[in-house]
């Protein structure tokens, strides 16, 4: 070389490798070398000097870190407030560098300390100084250089908030510093607030902004007083004035709280659907600054939807599967950041895991069974009582997705595979971590224990397979061949070969004692995902990224079969342990998993979407629910899971409904006939016929001894349920499309519709008799209920609007409107609450007596069919056209308790993204 200094060979080497095929490589190889030049000994640069510096990205972090650690206290906060604003937040998106003028540092410390630093920081490579700007050299400063990911991740929203505040006061400044550009309001109280707890963050120009705000802002407050004051001649309209001025305050105070309550209710709704802890927290902050139907909905809301799909299977695709040791339990993990356990016998869901906040994509039973371990995008691993279905402790310390997760032969110690290069093991006894073990130089993809216990397999990015002593966590071998990082790994049933499989579309196998190669599964199309021995025989199932499983005969390197299933992750092919079945996701996104045995035999499926749920019913002890669509299912109620499905003729299931003792269920089905099933054993008692056209709707009578039924045959029977026999009848001037005993059990209410106009008619529970009738509605009617007390009748249709009746006064007492659509269902709680449901996918509370709505219930894809509250009133369920059944709670003080204690057990403030930096529950 021309200045005299050798350059090793495998130097050279190793940086072009990797330089190579990375956008913006230069100036990181440029910035490395550079710090190996610095380190040198001699005349040569040699690799041990490179990757001293921490190569190609990790050169920028290391130099950055030592700028750093030699600052003296005071230049380190200004360090940090300058990278702080070269930053640029992403929105969905990675953060990137921003220029910004050296104006925009003047105030932060003494001008020379500024220029000092900044000249260090550029002789360092770190930032770029030219035409009076500042950037940062390269976005891996951004990215690589971890005390400032931890700056920009502790606190997003107080950063947005600067941001904010910085853009204001440079169009402030290009204003001429006009006054109406200044903060007032909200927008000032805000700013102000962050002021408080981030003063030293501030520059002379944002200072100078806030300054002159708060100025005129106190001004707008002098001129207020000084007007009370010019009118103090009159002691009466001094006090007058003094009272009205009082009152605005107050009233502006009370209304900037209820626009920062609808905001957070606003962002809340946008957050819900894929962070709902965030939402809920967010939600609950909101509600805190003023309890408004909107702040008090949205809680609701984000709580339900942190519950959503406890009544149904995935509504999201699965990521990962597992068969629990005795083969009589499967657990599902899934991207709707749930994990459900299922009955291999059944293929009936026997409950759902609720806890993390991101999509789960790795599973592992214990080896006894009793402990489940489950991991994924959040950065948790959670263990779970396989029995009780309760969370046992949550292991924090990854950073990032947890991809894989393998319990040790004995059950104590749990290995963990994520995002950064070191394979975590933990105390399952105590939930501690107790190694990190290091050599992966890439993320660790996957991880599995030997069936003997004695090894443990590790696979990464860096496309190596390592063998560690399980025992002592010392390093066994290295195993390379793989061209493409290594994205499964597998031991036989004996231990004794070890598979892998990855990016080259390779699958190699391991002699695992001899640490080499014995052979290689090549033909398939895509990255290999995914890898599962079969128990019972030599077969590898391998997964591959283009929907492909194939079947190989490990000895005769033939592929036998194949079949169609998503795998994305290295958790999702789990075999049964006796081999009689393979699990893996279905090839589409209906969150259905399928069981493949025998060749020739179809898959068993489990899980899934269901269709329409078009009515529900609560038992009167609150212990049971009822649900159907095109079947019919009891769940129970606490802890929720099915307890039977009855067996119901195929067919459309339009109503249920419990006796008052809860031992008989009423249900009305397609075919014209209504079903009374026993509830304890769910055997048929009788299938009542007599109605000639569709049943619409049918009520027992508060005894339980009779019960009505209406249909578009214009009949409405009453029907002994002893004797299980028609005892009356009357006909109808128009189809009978709902029925309802009023509390008392004196009187029927009945809704006809004929035409385009509905009709509300009251009759004598005895003799059918026609008491009253509600007319004057020119729509057609779909529900109708009673209030507790049995004074009002609310009833709902086409039109979008609920009708209040006055039963003793038999007269229209009122209209509630707000829903947008047509309003398909209706339910009165013992508090006097109404709930309605209508095809704008909500769910409505009304205070009846003030005629307004308290909570709007939103996040349902479908229009509500069927509501029904708890005996008690505290919560309610609903049905909906998406195939889905929520549960409600409609006390708001108890949701935000449970709200609070979940979010501090299962550590929402860390690992859910946009919750409020003040948030409530603290």
């Amino acid at each position: 070389m021309r200045c005299g200094v050798q350059v090793d060979a495998d130097l050279l080497e190793t940086v072009l490798a990797e330089a190579a095929g990375q956008p913006g490589a230069l100036p990181l190889v440029g910035h490395a070398m550079r710090e190996a030049w610095h380190r040198r000994r001699d005349d040569t640069l040699r690799l041990a000097d490179y990757r001293a510096t921490g190569g190609m990205r990790g050169a920028v972090a290391q130099t950055a870190e030592r700028m750093y650690d030699e600052a003296a206290p005071a230049q380190r906060k200004v360090m940090r407030a300058v990278f702080l604003r070269l930053t640029a937040l992403g929105e969905g998106t990675e953060d990137t560098r921003r220029r910004l003028s050296r104006r925009e540092l003047e105030g932060l410390a003494d001008p020379h300390e500024i220029d000092g630093l900044l000249r260090k920081l550029a002789d360092a490579r770190l930032v770029v100084l030219a035409d009076n700007t500042v950037e940062v050299a390269h976005e891996a400063v951004i990215r690589a250089w971890p005390r400032l990911r931890h700056w920009l991740d502790e606190d997003r929203e107080a950063l947005r908030t600067h941001r904010r505040l910085t853009a204001a006061a440079e169009t402030w400044h290009e204003l001429g510093r006009d006054a109406g550009a200044l903060f007032r309001g909200a927008q000032l109280a805000g700013a102000q607030a962050w002021a408080r707890m981030h003063g030293s963050a501030l520059n002379a120009l944002e200072e100078d902004f806030l300054r002159s705000a708060t100025r005129a802002d106190r001004r707008r407050g002098h001129r207020a007083r000084w007007l009370t004051a010019t009118l103090g001649a009159l002691l009466v309209l001094a006090l007058i004035a003094a009272g009205l001025a009082f009152q605005q305050q107050a009233d502006a105070e009370a209304q900037r709280r209820i626009a920062v309550s609808r905001q957070y209710a606003a962002e809340a709704g946008e957050l819900r659907r894929e962070q709902p802890q965030a939402a809920a927290l967010t939600a609950l902050y909101g509600y805190r600054q003023a309890p408004t139907a909107e702040a008090r909905g949205s809680l609701l809301s984000a709580y339900a939807a942190y519950r959503s799909n406890q009544f149904t299977g995935h509504t999201g695709v699965v990521n990962a599967v597992a068969y629990s040791p005795n083969g009589r339990t499967l657990a599902t993990g899934s991207v709707d950041r749930t994990v459900k356990l299922w009955d291999t016998v059944t293929d009936r869901m026997l409950g759902t895991l609720i806890g993390h906040v991101g999509p789960v994509y790795a599973l592992a039973f214990s080896p006894d069974g009793r402990i489940l371990a489950t991991a994924g995008d959040d950065g948790t691993v959670r263990l779970w009582d396989v029995q009780r279905r309760r969370l046992l402790g949550v292991l924090t310390g990854p950073v990032g997705r947890v991809m894989s997760l393998s319990f040790s032969h004995d059950g104590r110690t749990l290995a963990s595979g994520s995002t950064g290069n070191a394979v975590r093991l933990w105390d399952v006894a105590t939930r501690r971590p107790v190694a990190d073990l290091a050599g992966h130089t890439g993320n660790v993809t996957a991880v599995a224990f030997s069936p003997d216990g004695k090894v443990l397999a590790s696979a990464g990015e860096d496309r190596t397979v390592r063998l560690w002593d399980a025992r002592t966590h010392r390093p066994l071998a290295t195993l390379t061949g793989h061209l493409q990082p290594v994205y499964a790994i597998a031991f036989n049933r004996d231990g004794t070969t070890l598979a892998s499989g990855g990016g080259d579309r390779t699958v190699r196998l391991w002699d695992v004692a001899e640490r080499r190669a014995v052979g290689e599964l090549t033909g398939t199309a895509d990255r290999i995902t995914a890898l599962a021995w079969a128990p019972n025989r030599p077969t590898l199932a391998v997964a591959s990224y283009d929907g492909i499983v194939r079947l190989w005969d490990v000895d005769s390197r033939n592929a036998r079969e194949k079949f169609t299933a998503r795998v994305d992750s290295a958790s999702a092919l789990s075999y049964a342990p006796d081999g009689s079945a393979l699990a893996a996701p279905s090839d589409d996104d209906t969150g259905t998993v399928r069981l493949w045995r025998a060749a020739g035999a179809g898959p068993e499926t489990v899980g899934g979407r269901q269709s329409a749920i078009t009515s529900v019913a609560v038992s009167p002890d609150g212990r049971t629910i009822a649900a159907a669509g095109s079947g019919l299912t009891l769940w129970s109620a606490d802890r929720p899971r099915p307890l039977r499905t009855l067996a119901a003729p195929h067919g459309l299931i339009s109503g249920l409904v419990f006796s008052p003792k809860g031992d008989i269920l009423a249900s009305v089905h397609a075919d014209r006939t209504i079903r009374l099933w026993n509830v304890r054993t769910g055997r048929l008692l009788a299938t009542l016929r007599g109605h000639t056209n569709t049943v619409r709707q049918v009520a027992f009578s508060p005894d339980g001894s009779r019960l009505a039924s209406v249909g578009d045959d214009r009949n409405l029977f009453l029907w002994d349920v002893a004797e299980q026999r028609r005892t009356a009848e009357r006909k109808l001037a128009g189809s009978g499309s709902t029925v309802t005993y009023a509390p008392d059990g004196r009187t029927l209410a009945i809704t006809e519709n004929a035409g385009n106009q509905g009709t509300v008619r009251l009759r004598d529970a005895a003799t059918l008799e026609e008491t009253a009738r509600f007319t004057g509605r020119s729509f057609l009617i779909f529900a109708a209920a009673f209030s507790r007390d049995g004074k009002t009748l609310a009833t709902s249709g086409t039109d979008h609007d609920i009708l209040l009746w006055d039963v003793p006064g038999r007269r229209q007492a009122g209209t509630l409107r707000g829903h947008a659509s047509s309003v398909s269902s209706l339910a009165f709680s013992v508090d006097g609450t109404l709930a309605s449901g209508g095809d704008d996918d909500t769910v409505r509370l009304w205070d009846v007596a003030a005629r307004s709505t308290t909570a709007v219930l939103a996040g349902h894809t479908g229009g509500v069919l069927s509501l029904a509250f708890w005996p008690d009133g505290r919560a309610l369920v609903s049905g909906s056209a998406d195939g889905t059944l929520r549960e409600w709670y409609v006390g708001v003080e108890e949701a935000a308790r449970t709200i609070c204690e979940l979010s501090r057990k299962g550590h929402w403030a860390r690992t859910a993204r946009g919750v409020p930096s003040d948030w409530y529950c603290k």
